[in-house]
Order: C-alpha cells, then structure tokens, then sequence
C-alpha cells in the first residue's frame, strides 16, 4: 500500500528544518488493470482504507543528513515503505528507501514503522527525478528542496 505525503506544515527552529505531513490513502494513484487486449487505462487517485500515519522528518543545517521518523495505525501487510519524486497524482520513482523490503505478508503495524537518520549515502543510486519532478533528488540537500516544492510523497 502506498500513501501519499500530503504536506500539512513546515517549521523552522534555529538552523534546523522540519517537516510533518499527515498520510493517507487519498493521492494514492492506482493503475487499473484492463481487460486482456485492452489499451492501459488511465491511473485513477485516491484508495479507501483504514491506515493512516505520520511522518515527520528533520533536516540538519548543513544538509548533510535528515532524522525521520514514520508512524503508522492500522498498517496491515506493509512490505516496504519509500519516498518518490513526483507531485501529487503522478507515480513518480523511489529515490529513498525507509523501510523493507519485507517478505510477503509483511507486517502489521499500529506505531512506529521506522526512524532512522538519512545521509546522501541513502538515496537510490541511478535514479532521474527530472521527468517527474524537473530536478535531481540524489542528496539531502536536493531532498530539502523538492519537498518545499511537492516533489515528494512517502509510498
């Protein structure tokens, strides 16, 4: 399941940045499947479900690493969890992992998912955001700066 990271607030304290964003099921794009020998249908937004999270993450002020924190209620079956560049309603690829990959059925969850420190070392090698968000995401400063624009979301 994936949720999208819809921004709900930005605050700054001294030189760090903060970012929370409450999550839900309601930017998630799915990709229909079509009936055989169809054309693909076109990704409809938004999925109905109980889970809901929280995600918060702190930038240090020379951008050389972010703490995050991602709590989750009522996650059933999560096997992976990731951030991906793109705004809202377009799937968008993986440039950070933050949690997984977890053999099927995964995990149920009603707290914390995960919390770990970030470093330009934990982004996905290989992977341009410039088709999806017109920018590269490969760092933590980079990582800063498309959130302020709505290039991330949490999936």
């Amino acid at each position: 399941m994936g949720v999208f990271l819809a921004v709900s607030g930005a605050a700054y304290g001294g030189d760090e940045f903060v970012f929370v964003a409450n999550l839900s099921g309601a930017q998630e794009v799915v990709s229909p499947v079509p009936p055989a020998e169809e054309p693909p249908l076109a990704p409809q937004p938004g999925i109905e479900t109980d889970t809901a999270g929280r995600f918060r993450i702190s930038f240090d002020a020379a951008l050389t690493s972010a703490q995050f924190r991602l709590r989750v209620r009522n996650g059933v079956g999560i096997t992976q969890t990731h951030l991906h560049c793109a705004p809202a309603g377009v799937n968008g690829p993986i440039t950070v992992f933050l949690f997984g990959l977890v053999p099927d059925p995964g995990v149920d969850i009603n707290g914390r998912l995960s919390e770990e420190e970030l470093t330009n070392a934990s982004f996905v090698a290989g992977v341009s955001c410039t088709a999806t968000c017109g920018k590269t995401v490969n760092n933590i400063a980079s990582l800063r700066a498309a959130i302020l624009e709505g290039c991330i979301y949490a999936g």
